[in-house]
């Protein structure tokens, strides 16, 4: 688990798979266009059964504010900004979780959209340089990054 973060509300561990609900809100900076539907299909991605029996398997959906502010179930905000540069994090994206906010630019590569969901399920950085959870990502292509099935065995098992 990532230091300081909690358990996400209404995501269960249920044998060896993480399951839940997941309530995804967008917003953006003033006239900053970007697509809703590729970010929603990256974090679909993040859905996977792993080949020795762990896995995520999470109904995400979309939401605005308003219809899920009473909500008890897991949540984050996506907001696309122009830049990230001084706003809070570097780069082209980055999990804020005292906003419980996925900030990413446009242009944000597919591989740190996906990575930032992950740590917003609480899983943590990776010393193995070929992870999908290892820190700067964007030295590598991302078809060489992968999930390894340890680090989804050890976030379901934090959810138990």
């Amino acid at each position: 688990m990532v230091p300081g973060l909690a358990r996400v509300p209404g995501l269960r561990a249920e044998g060896n798979v993480l399951r839940g609900t997941l309530i995804v809100f967008f917003d953006g900076e003033a006239g900053v266009t970007y697509d809703k539907a590729r970010i929603l299909h990256l974090l679909h991605l993040v859905n996977r059964r792993m080949s020795n029996g762990y896995g995520i398997d999470l109904n995400i959906r979309e939401a605005t504010f308003l219809e899920g502010i009473y909500t008890s179930l897991g949540w984050v905000n996506v907001y696309v900004l122009r830049t990230l540069v001084g706003n809070a994090c570097d780069g082209a994206a980055c999990y804020d979780p005292d906003w419980n906010t996925i900030r990413i630019t446009p242009a944000a590569p597919d591989i740190y959209v996906v990575h930032e969901l992950l740590h917003k399920l609480g899983l943590g950085h990776s010393g193995s340089r070929h992870s999908l959870m290892y820190p700067n990502q964007g030295v590598r292509p991302s078809r060489d990054l992968k999930t390894y099935p340890e680090e989804i065995k050890r976030l379901v098992e934090a959810y138990r």
